[in-house]
């Protein structure tokens, strides 16, 4: 599980070239300037004096250590603006950014790792606004984005399933999609009108450890139709089991009618 959620390419930014980029440098300088206790330390090419392409060792406003390494615009009252990878390693944090940079911080298309989390997509002012963010555990959510929460169409996804939903400040305002997997099987729910009407498709897996004679337990079987809330058939829908026997008709709450 993780960032390879449904539409999650479009998100994706090409770095290959930083792989080439800056690794060796045919004039190997190194320069160093100290002001207002910042420290600066270069090794690339130079343009006009300025740095254009290389490494580049500073401090923020904040004194945390920073490294850039890529295509250098300016670095002004200890901002950085350009094109590649900065590595910030702070008191509280270590964070790793990757793409467009400016002032700091991400805008556009780029990659932020911090802590447990991996965000790709887009950025604005160093926030996501649109592509992945992929946490530990197979926990991930695609979409969009506002102020850092969820706002739009997102798909949450977990090794379990995923919740595919419209979202406004990071609440549900409409399901769209659900599938939910457990030890007996895998549910697979479409929404259709009212919150508590699915269809879709469950499967069933008997259980290792099941010795007992009932049916629906033992057998393996495929259920397309209606559901509740919890995943039990409810409303119009077809069993069949693996043998080709079916029941159709009504269900209620996980029984037939």
């Amino acid at each position: 599980m993780g960032c390879a959620a449904p539409s999650e390419t479009e998100f994706t930014p090409d770095f290959e070239w930083l792989n080439t980029l800056c690794i060796t440098y045919e004039n190997e300088l190194s320069i160093k300037k100290s002001f207002e206790n910042e420290y600066i330390i270069f090794s690339g090419e130079l343009q006009s004096g300025k740095p254009k392409c290389g490494r580049i060792d500073f401090k923020d406003k904040e004194s945390n250590l920073l490294y850039f390494i890529g295509k250098i615009d300016s670095i002004i009252n200890c901002q950085l603006t350009g094109e590649g990878l900065l590595m910030q390693a702070g008191k509280k944090s270590d964070i790793q950014m990757r793409g467009k940079i400016k002032n700091s911080t991400l805008n556009g298309l780029g990659e932020l790792v911090q802590h447990d989390q991996t965000h790709i997509g887009t950025f604005v002012n160093g926030v996501l606004v649109k592509g992945c963010k992929q946490y530990n555990k197979g926990h991930s959510v695609t979409g969009y984005f506002k102020n850092g929460v969820k706002h739009g169409i997102c798909t949450d996804q977990t090794p379990t399933g995923y919740v595919k939903a419209l979202f406004e400040d990071n609440k549900v305002v409409k399901k769209l999609e659900s599938v939910k997997k457990d030890e007996n099987g895998s549910y697979h729910w479409i929404y259709k009108g009212e919150p508590t009407k699915y269809s879709g498709i469950k499967t069933h897996t008997p259980p290792e450890s099941y010795d007992g004679e009932d049916k629906q337990i033992k057998s393996k079987w495929t259920y397309s139709g209606q559901f509740n809330d919890n995943g039990g058939e409810h409303g119009k829908g077809t069993l069949m089991f693996e043998n080709g026997e079916t029941i159709s008709g009504q269900w209620n709450n996980g029984n037939s009618l």
